[in-house]
Order: C-alpha cells, then structure tokens, then sequence
C-alpha cells in the first residue's frame, strides 16, 4: 500500500516565510538545539512511544525527517521568522490556536515539559517542544479516529508519518479527506 503523496513533496507545497541571512555556524546550532529540545518533549508522548515500540529506528526516522524537514523548508531554521499570512509564527510556524490545543489537549506533558510557564514559539527550544506536543495532538486524533487495524496504522511507516506531517502542514481535515478517497 503506497501513499498518494510522498514526505518530500508535502515539504515543496509549503509556503515559505521571510527568511533570515544567517551563518552556516548559526544554523547548525539551532538545528542541534531544536532537536534536541524535539526528541526531549517527544519522549514525553504517546507518538513517540509507540514509534519506538514499533521500531526504535522508525522513531528515530520521525524526529530527522521532522526536524530536517519542517523548520529548514518554513524558515530554514530562523527562530524569528516573519509571521505568515495565515498567522503562524516561529521556526516552526506554529499557528495561536495550536498553541493553546497543545496546551489544552497535553495537560501533564506540558506541565512536565514547561512546568507553569507559557511556551514562547520565537524561542528555538520552547517551538520545538510545542511541535512535539503538536504531532502528539495530531496522533492521538487519529488514534481516536481509526482503530488499530486501519490502514494507517498498519504501514506506520508508509502511511502514518506522512499523514502526520501532512496534517501538521495542511491541517489534519486536508489529510482526511485525501486518506478517504484513497484508502
């Protein structure tokens, strides 16, 4: 079972922001902080254990291809990237509303993660647990959605990767609604 669409193309459909001149020494330090901060709030989520438990190298697959691809497509890796038209903000585009989803919908990951604080999504660290809680958000929407004989979840690694990063990048209606007339 092949996915209508790849990874890799769900990156070329997104809308570049302003982008930033910034040093290669500078880029790869926020990249290295904004995985590091991806994987430390990840391993606080459902998605992330189930990868694991699936395989540790398909988890492992997840956080590269999330952090290689979303913020260096968005912003390549500009912690102060412009806000978009549509209102996101930050390295990783976070929309105002899915802030307070991943708040609201990840209660004790978030208290483990920022304890009483509020994340800032300009900050490398803070945006890139706030996308960790994001993806969990997404995955538990369709865990809920389908059961666990669903096509999906099934092939995690033809199917629901890029179902989640399609989501994350053109809202999980998008997504639905490709998945059901190809599935």
């Amino acid at each position: 079972l092949g996915m209508p669409w790849r990874a890799e193309h769900m990156f070329t459909q997104i809308r570049h922001t302003a982008r930033l001149p910034m040093n290669a020494h500078e880029r790869v330090n926020r990249r290295t902080q904004m995985r590091l901060a991806f994987l430390a709030a990840a391993s606080h989520t459902e998605l992330y254990r189930y990868l694991n438990a699936y395989s540790p190298d398909l988890a492992e697959q997840f956080v590269n291809l999330v952090c290689d691809g979303i913020p260096s497509v968005e912003t390549e890796y500009g912690k102060e990237a412009h806000r978009s038209a549509t209102g996101a903000e930050g390295m990783w585009q976070i929309q105002p509303q899915t802030l307070r989803d991943a708040h609201r919908l990840n209660p004790t990951a978030w208290q483990t993660i920022f304890g009483s604080r509020n994340a800032n999504v300009h900050n490398v660290t803070d945006a890139s647990k706030v996308a960790a809680l994001v993806f969990n958000n997404i995955f538990t929407y369709y865990r809920s959605k389908w059961n666990a004989n669903h096509a999906v979840f099934r092939h995690p690694e033809a199917l629901l990767i890029p179902a989640l990063i399609g989501a994350y990048n053109h809202g999980q209606g998008t997504v639905d609604r490709m998945l059901e007339q190809r599935l």
